[in-house]
């Protein structure tokens, strides 16, 4: 079944957890950075202004493979020695967030603008039957096989946004503080491809190489398992919107320090990010009914229309942002510790038709936190991958960090990912 891990790998290339840049985007000093988790967060920020040269997050996490980093770097990794070999579903998220030139400023004193300019990648293979998976590690060892009533879901998705951020200061009761704010932003999609089984069930007889199929599978930009059609050939465009609200309970005692000191005991944020879609108008979907039985051959190197009959076709597809819930609490320990608590759960269902979603994540992060240096410790439980934990490092215009890297180093994990930026911070004087 070589035409799944072909997909796999154009996922893999593409590049993949759920959290972009963990530890830095909770930071009272991630500056622009932190409207990706909360437009809220750059007014009443620790800067007269912010300016992102880039900023990069890279991840990949699954519930299959595991491995050690050393594993990954020295060529030594067997796909058979670190897989699960359970055939339950499995799921495979991969996703690329890059920040690009953006910058935040203060309009008034109660009032924040920032611009940004962003790149995404997601893509994902989910509810995979495990004994498709055996199939793709070694077809000679697990001979005849069968799986049934299979729903999974293959997508990759990638595009680009440009966005103008408002926040503001809602209410300001001394010990109580509220703020509130709004990204609007412009999407270009640049590529979009998927396949999406409903109720697919495969034999395969390893005697003659056949495979018996019944159900049905819907494919956009696809031609084949094996072959995705002009990927970037299509492009779409459309709206999003992210909002987001913060309430502080401030010290009394800090209520006198300077606009770049942090006033709250306790913050609370909320938002909701990546509301809204794009639409690839050129696109064409294909649904196909898959009562069929064909060789191997023909599965791995021929077109569906050679071997399924295709019962419908469209040339529009929509695809919806990964919308999310996100809930972040932080508290001021003393004027430099913290310890963060963060949950991102996905309003997208993650079997739908080219579904684009993030993983759901919950994190436990303490930090070292001032002007120039932050150090953050991030815990973290990933949807697929499990339990992680990870360093992080803020000096001044420089950030690099990852929420799995103490797991990959000290044993094995199903997740790594790096996050880097370089920036120009401007900070308030000390009046």
């Amino acid at each position: 079944m070589n035409k799944y891990f072909t997909i796999c790998l154009l996922l893999l290339t593409l590049t993949g957890n759920a959290q972009s840049f963990f530890g830095l985007q909770h930071d009272n000093y991630a500056g622009v950075n932190a409207i990706l988790s909360n437009p809220a967060n750059i007014v009443d920020s620790r800067f007269r202004s912010d300016i992102n040269l880039f900023s990069g997050d890279i991840n990949f996490s699954n519930s299959y493979y595991s491995f050690t980093l050393q594993e990954l770097f020295d060529g030594q990794y067997d796909t058979q020695d670190n897989s699960s070999n359970t055939s339950g579903p499995h799921s495979l998220y991969t996703k690329v967030d890059y920040l690009g030139p953006s910058f935040m400023f203060n309009v008034s004193k109660n009032q924040s603008l920032a611009f940004s300019t962003r790149l995404r990648v997601i893509g994902h293979i989910t509810q995979l039957d495990g004994n498709l998976i055996n199939s793709i590690n070694d077809n000679d060892a697990f001979g005849n096989y069968s799986i049934s009533n299979q729903n999974f879901s293959i997508a990759s998705n990638s595009w680009a946004e440009i966005g103008a951020t408002y926040a503001r200061v809602l209410a300001d009761k001394k010990m109580h503080f509220l703020k509130g704010g709004i990204s609007l932003k412009y999407v270009y999609g640049l590529n979009t491809g998927f396949v999406k089984a409903n109720n697919l069930s495969v034999q395969f007889n390893d005697f003659n190489n056949t495979y018996t199929t019944t159900g049905s599978v819907e494919v956009g930009n696809t031609n084949s398992f094996d072959d995705v059609k002009d990927p970037f050939d299509n492009q779409g465009a459309g709206f999003g919107a992210d909002i987001g609200f913060t309430y502080e309970y401030r010290s009394e005692s800090r209520m006198q320090t300077s606009k770049g000191s942090n006033k709250y005991l306790y913050r609370l944020g909320f938002s909701i990010l990546d509301i809204g879609y794009l639409t690839y108008n050129d696109a064409k979907v294909d649904t196909y009914s898959a009562n069929a039985t064909i060789t191997e051959s023909q599965f791995e190197n021929e077109s569906f229309d050679s071997f399924y009959t295709r019962t419908s076709t469209t040339n529009k597809i929509n695809v919806s942002l990964p919308t999310s819930a996100n809930v972040n609490l932080d508290w001021s320990m003393s004027s430099r510790l913290f310890l963060n608590v963060n949950t991102s759960l996905s309003l997208v269902k993650n079997t739908n038709v080219n579904s684009n979603y993030i993983a759901n994540n919950v994190s436990v992060t303490p930090r070292f936190e001032s002007k120039w240096l932050s150090i953050y410790l991030p815990f973290s439980y990933l949807k697929y991958a499990g339990f992680q934990s990870g360093f992080g490092l803020r000096m001044g215009p420089l950030f690099v960090g990852s929420g799995s890297v103490i797991n990959g180093l000290l044993g094995k994990t199903k997740a790594v990912d790096v996050n880097f930026g370089l920036k120009i911070p401007i900070f308030y004087g000390k009046k």
